[in-house]
Protein backbone atom coordinates (compact mmCIF):
# COMPACT_ATOMS: atom_id res chain seq x y z
CA UNK A 1 0.00 0.00 0.00
CA UNK A 2 1.22 3.47 -0.90
CA UNK A 3 0.38 7.01 0.15
CA UNK A 4 -0.50 9.49 -2.57
CA UNK A 5 -0.67 13.25 -2.43
CA UNK A 6 -3.55 14.65 -4.48
CA UNK A 7 -3.15 18.39 -5.02
CA UNK A 8 -5.60 20.87 -6.48
CA UNK A 9 -4.63 24.41 -7.37
CA UNK A 10 -7.31 26.81 -6.24
CA UNK A 11 -9.71 28.07 -8.88
CA UNK A 12 -8.15 31.20 -10.46
CA UNK A 13 -11.53 32.87 -11.00
CA UNK A 14 -14.06 31.38 -8.57
CA UNK A 15 -17.60 31.65 -9.96
CA UNK A 16 -19.93 33.90 -8.00
CA UNK A 17 -23.65 34.25 -7.55
CA UNK A 18 -23.66 36.60 -10.51
CA UNK A 19 -22.39 33.71 -12.65
CA UNK A 20 -25.00 31.34 -11.16
CA UNK A 21 -21.93 29.57 -9.74
CA UNK A 22 -21.08 28.21 -13.21
CA UNK A 23 -17.45 28.05 -14.24
CA UNK A 24 -16.09 28.80 -17.69
CA UNK A 25 -16.97 25.24 -18.81
CA UNK A 26 -20.56 25.45 -17.62
CA UNK A 27 -19.96 23.26 -14.55
CA UNK A 28 -21.52 24.11 -11.20
CA UNK A 29 -18.82 25.11 -8.73
CA UNK A 30 -19.19 24.41 -5.02
CA UNK A 31 -15.67 25.21 -3.85
CA UNK A 32 -12.13 23.89 -4.20
CA UNK A 33 -12.57 21.42 -1.35
CA UNK A 34 -15.64 19.91 -3.02
CA UNK A 35 -13.75 19.68 -6.32
CA UNK A 36 -10.96 17.76 -4.62
CA UNK A 37 -13.31 15.46 -2.71
CA UNK A 38 -15.25 14.88 -5.93
CA UNK A 39 -12.30 13.39 -7.79
CA UNK A 40 -11.22 11.41 -4.71
CA UNK A 41 -14.74 10.01 -4.43
CA UNK A 42 -14.70 8.86 -8.05
CA UNK A 43 -11.27 7.26 -7.61
CA UNK A 44 -12.50 5.55 -4.45
CA UNK A 45 -15.61 4.15 -6.15
CA UNK A 46 -13.36 2.77 -8.88
CA UNK A 47 -11.05 1.10 -6.35
CA UNK A 48 -8.09 3.34 -7.21
CA UNK A 49 -8.14 4.99 -3.78
CA UNK A 50 -8.68 2.77 -0.74
CA UNK A 51 -9.89 3.65 2.73
CA UNK A 52 -12.29 6.40 3.69
CA UNK A 53 -10.10 8.99 5.41
CA UNK A 54 -8.38 11.70 3.39
CA UNK A 55 -6.61 14.30 5.58
CA UNK A 56 -6.51 17.68 3.87
CA UNK A 57 -4.29 20.72 4.25
CA UNK A 58 -4.15 24.14 2.63
CA UNK A 59 -0.73 25.12 1.39
CA UNK A 60 0.15 28.22 -0.62
CA UNK A 61 -2.41 28.27 -3.44
CA UNK A 62 -3.36 24.61 -3.19
CA UNK A 63 -5.68 22.24 -1.39
CA UNK A 64 -3.87 18.97 -0.71
CA UNK A 65 -5.30 15.60 0.33
CA UNK A 66 -3.51 12.42 1.32
CA UNK A 67 -4.95 9.05 0.34
CA UNK A 68 -4.02 5.37 0.41
CA UNK A 69 -3.62 3.46 -2.84
CA UNK A 70 -2.91 -0.23 -3.43
CA UNK A 71 -0.01 0.05 -5.89
CA UNK A 72 2.44 2.67 -7.03
CA UNK A 73 0.60 2.90 -10.36
CA UNK A 74 -2.96 2.72 -8.98
CA UNK A 75 -3.75 6.22 -10.27
CA UNK A 76 -2.60 5.53 -13.83
CA UNK A 77 -5.05 6.60 -16.52
CA UNK A 78 -5.33 3.04 -17.86
CA UNK A 79 -7.47 2.23 -14.82
CA UNK A 80 -9.74 5.30 -15.01
CA UNK A 81 -13.47 4.79 -15.55
CA UNK A 82 -15.81 7.29 -17.18
CA UNK A 83 -16.55 9.11 -13.92
CA UNK A 84 -12.88 9.64 -13.10
CA UNK A 85 -12.23 10.83 -16.67
CA UNK A 86 -15.11 13.31 -16.43
CA UNK A 87 -13.75 14.82 -13.20
CA UNK A 88 -10.23 14.96 -14.63
CA UNK A 89 -11.50 16.77 -17.72
CA UNK A 90 -13.28 19.27 -15.49
CA UNK A 91 -10.25 19.97 -13.26
CA UNK A 92 -7.63 19.95 -16.02
CA UNK A 93 -4.08 20.88 -15.08
CA UNK A 94 -5.22 22.19 -11.69
CA UNK A 95 -4.95 18.59 -10.41
CA UNK A 96 -1.72 16.72 -9.70
CA UNK A 97 -0.86 13.30 -8.26
CA UNK A 98 2.35 12.59 -6.34
CA UNK A 99 3.26 9.18 -4.91
CA UNK A 100 4.94 9.81 -1.54
CA UNK A 101 6.03 6.26 -0.72
CA UNK A 102 5.12 2.77 0.41
CA UNK A 103 3.69 1.88 3.81
CA UNK A 104 6.39 -0.43 5.30
CA UNK A 105 3.80 -2.24 7.44
CA UNK A 106 1.39 -3.02 4.59
CA UNK A 107 1.08 -6.24 2.62
CA UNK A 108 1.65 -6.63 -1.11
CA UNK A 109 -1.17 -7.06 -3.62
CA UNK A 110 -1.91 -9.76 -6.17
CA UNK A 111 0.30 -9.64 -9.27
CA UNK A 112 -1.35 -12.55 -11.10
CA UNK A 113 -1.86 -11.59 -14.74
CA UNK A 114 -5.51 -12.59 -15.09
CA UNK A 115 -8.42 -14.36 -13.42
CA UNK A 116 -7.54 -17.71 -15.00
CA UNK A 117 -4.18 -17.57 -13.24
CA UNK A 118 -5.95 -16.68 -9.98
CA UNK A 119 -8.02 -19.92 -10.13
CA UNK A 120 -10.65 -18.52 -7.74
CA UNK A 121 -11.41 -15.41 -5.70
CA UNK A 122 -12.49 -14.91 -2.09
CA UNK A 123 -14.90 -12.22 -0.91
CA UNK A 124 -13.43 -11.50 2.51
CA UNK A 125 -12.67 -8.61 4.84
CA UNK A 126 -12.42 -7.68 8.54
CA UNK A 127 -13.13 -4.52 10.49
CA UNK A 128 -9.40 -3.72 10.46
CA UNK A 129 -8.82 -3.97 6.72
CA UNK A 130 -8.69 -1.11 4.23
CA UNK A 131 -7.36 -3.27 1.37
CA UNK A 132 -9.54 -4.69 -1.39
CA UNK A 133 -12.03 -7.25 0.00
CA UNK A 134 -11.24 -9.61 -2.89
CA UNK A 135 -8.41 -12.09 -2.28
CA UNK A 136 -6.66 -14.15 -4.94
CA UNK A 137 -7.03 -17.92 -4.66
CA UNK A 138 -3.55 -18.41 -6.11
CA UNK A 139 -1.26 -16.00 -4.23
CA UNK A 140 -3.73 -15.25 -1.40
CA UNK A 141 -3.11 -11.52 -1.70
CA UNK A 142 -5.71 -8.75 -2.19
CA UNK A 143 -6.71 -8.03 -5.78
CA UNK A 144 -7.13 -4.29 -6.52
CA UNK A 145 -10.70 -3.73 -7.66
CA UNK A 146 -9.66 -1.79 -10.76
CA UNK A 147 -8.08 -5.00 -12.08
CA UNK A 148 -11.41 -6.86 -11.96
CA UNK A 149 -14.43 -6.64 -14.26
CA UNK A 150 -17.38 -4.64 -13.01
CA UNK A 151 -19.98 -6.88 -11.36
CA UNK A 152 -22.89 -5.45 -13.32
CA UNK A 153 -22.96 -4.38 -16.97
CA UNK A 154 -24.90 -1.19 -16.18
CA UNK A 155 -22.28 0.08 -13.72
CA UNK A 156 -18.84 1.49 -14.42
CA UNK A 157 -17.92 1.48 -10.72
CA UNK A 158 -17.04 -1.05 -8.03
CA UNK A 159 -19.39 0.61 -5.58
CA UNK A 160 -21.37 -2.58 -4.93
CA UNK A 161 -18.27 -4.37 -3.59
CA UNK A 162 -17.10 -1.29 -1.69
CA UNK A 163 -20.52 -0.89 -0.02
CA UNK A 164 -20.52 -4.59 0.86
CA UNK A 165 -17.15 -4.16 2.55
CA UNK A 166 -18.36 -1.20 4.59
CA UNK A 167 -21.48 -3.08 5.68
CA UNK A 168 -19.50 -6.19 6.66
CA UNK A 169 -17.01 -4.12 8.62
CA UNK A 170 -19.84 -2.35 10.46
CA UNK A 171 -21.20 -5.69 11.69
CA UNK A 172 -17.72 -6.98 12.49
CA UNK A 173 -16.73 -3.86 14.42
CA UNK A 174 -19.91 -3.90 16.50
CA UNK A 175 -19.57 -7.57 17.44
CA UNK A 176 -15.91 -7.08 18.35
CA UNK A 177 -16.99 -4.29 20.70
CA UNK A 178 -19.76 -6.53 22.10
CA UNK A 179 -22.46 -4.15 20.87
CA UNK A 180 -25.57 -5.96 19.55
CA UNK A 181 -23.23 -8.97 19.39
CA UNK A 182 -25.88 -11.66 18.86
CA UNK A 183 -27.49 -9.80 15.97
CA UNK A 184 -24.19 -9.03 14.25
CA UNK A 185 -22.89 -12.60 14.58
CA UNK A 186 -26.15 -13.88 13.15
CA UNK A 187 -25.85 -11.55 10.15
CA UNK A 188 -22.24 -12.64 9.49
CA UNK A 189 -22.59 -16.35 10.19
CA UNK A 190 -26.14 -17.51 9.46
CA UNK A 191 -26.56 -18.51 5.84
CA UNK A 192 -30.21 -17.42 5.96
CA UNK A 193 -29.57 -13.96 7.42
CA UNK A 194 -30.51 -10.93 5.36
CA UNK A 195 -26.91 -9.78 5.03
CA UNK A 196 -25.54 -13.22 4.10
CA UNK A 197 -28.31 -13.71 1.54
CA UNK A 198 -27.40 -10.44 -0.20
CA UNK A 199 -23.69 -11.28 0.11
CA UNK A 200 -24.18 -14.64 -1.60
CA UNK A 201 -26.05 -12.90 -4.41
CA UNK A 202 -23.08 -10.56 -4.84
CA UNK A 203 -20.73 -13.57 -4.78
CA UNK A 204 -22.72 -15.26 -7.53
CA UNK A 205 -22.77 -12.17 -9.73
CA UNK A 206 -19.05 -11.67 -9.21
CA UNK A 207 -18.40 -15.24 -10.35
CA UNK A 208 -20.38 -14.56 -13.53
CA UNK A 209 -18.52 -11.35 -14.34
CA UNK A 210 -15.05 -12.72 -13.48
CA UNK A 211 -15.52 -16.13 -15.08
CA UNK A 212 -14.02 -18.05 -12.14
CA UNK A 213 -15.38 -19.32 -8.80
CA UNK A 214 -15.81 -16.80 -5.99
CA UNK A 215 -15.93 -18.07 -2.41
CA UNK A 216 -17.65 -16.46 0.56
CA UNK A 217 -16.64 -16.71 4.22
CA UNK A 218 -19.18 -17.53 6.95
CA UNK A 219 -17.97 -16.20 10.30
CA UNK A 220 -18.25 -18.52 13.34
CA UNK A 221 -17.46 -17.26 16.83
CA UNK A 222 -19.30 -19.50 19.31
CA UNK A 223 -19.73 -23.28 19.28
CA UNK A 224 -21.12 -25.94 21.61
CA UNK A 225 -18.05 -28.20 21.61
CA UNK A 226 -14.95 -28.90 19.55
CA UNK A 227 -16.37 -32.31 18.61
CA UNK A 228 -19.63 -30.87 17.30
CA UNK A 229 -17.74 -28.17 15.42
CA UNK A 230 -15.57 -30.73 13.64
CA UNK A 231 -18.70 -32.61 12.56
CA UNK A 232 -20.42 -29.56 11.12
CA UNK A 233 -21.84 -29.92 7.59
CA UNK A 234 -22.10 -27.29 4.91
CA UNK A 235 -25.12 -25.16 5.90
CA UNK A 236 -26.17 -24.84 2.27
CA UNK A 237 -25.99 -28.36 0.80
CA UNK A 238 -25.49 -30.46 3.95
CA UNK A 239 -22.33 -32.04 2.54
CA UNK A 240 -18.98 -32.71 4.16
CA UNK A 241 -16.73 -29.69 4.04
CA UNK A 242 -14.18 -30.17 6.86
CA UNK A 243 -10.65 -29.80 5.50
CA UNK A 244 -7.92 -32.24 6.50
CA UNK A 245 -5.46 -29.35 6.35
CA UNK A 246 -6.78 -25.82 6.97
CA UNK A 247 -6.68 -23.38 4.06
CA UNK A 248 -5.26 -20.19 5.52
CA UNK A 249 -7.37 -19.69 8.68
CA UNK A 250 -10.35 -21.62 7.30
CA UNK A 251 -11.22 -25.12 8.53
CA UNK A 252 -14.18 -25.69 6.21
CA UNK A 253 -14.49 -25.36 2.42
CA UNK A 254 -17.42 -26.41 0.24
CA UNK A 255 -16.55 -26.53 -3.44
CA UNK A 256 -20.20 -27.07 -4.38
CA UNK A 257 -21.56 -23.98 -2.63
CA UNK A 258 -18.34 -21.91 -2.65
CA UNK A 259 -18.39 -21.38 1.10
CA UNK A 260 -15.62 -21.15 3.69
CA UNK A 261 -15.79 -21.12 7.47
CA UNK A 262 -13.81 -21.78 10.61
CA UNK A 263 -14.08 -23.83 13.77
CA UNK A 264 -15.69 -21.55 16.34
CA UNK A 265 -13.10 -19.10 17.61
CA UNK A 266 -14.07 -19.57 21.26
CA UNK A 267 -13.12 -23.27 20.98
CA UNK A 268 -9.74 -22.79 19.31
CA UNK A 269 -6.54 -22.91 21.33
Amino acid sequence: MYTAQISLTKHPNPPTEEDDFLDENGHYWYGDEDDLLGIIGCLHNNGQVIGTEYPMIEQDNKIIAFANIAEENSLDKKYHNKYVKKELDKLGDRLAFTILGKDPASSDVCQCKNNQQRQFLLLYTTFLSIESPIDCGNCELPVPLYKLPKVYDYSDEHLDIICWQKDYQSYDRLQMHCVTEDFCLQQLGDINSEFTTSSLELRQNMAKSCGIPVYYYLYKHYGESLESEQQRKCPSCGGDWKLETPYRNFDFKCDNCYLLSNIAFDLKD
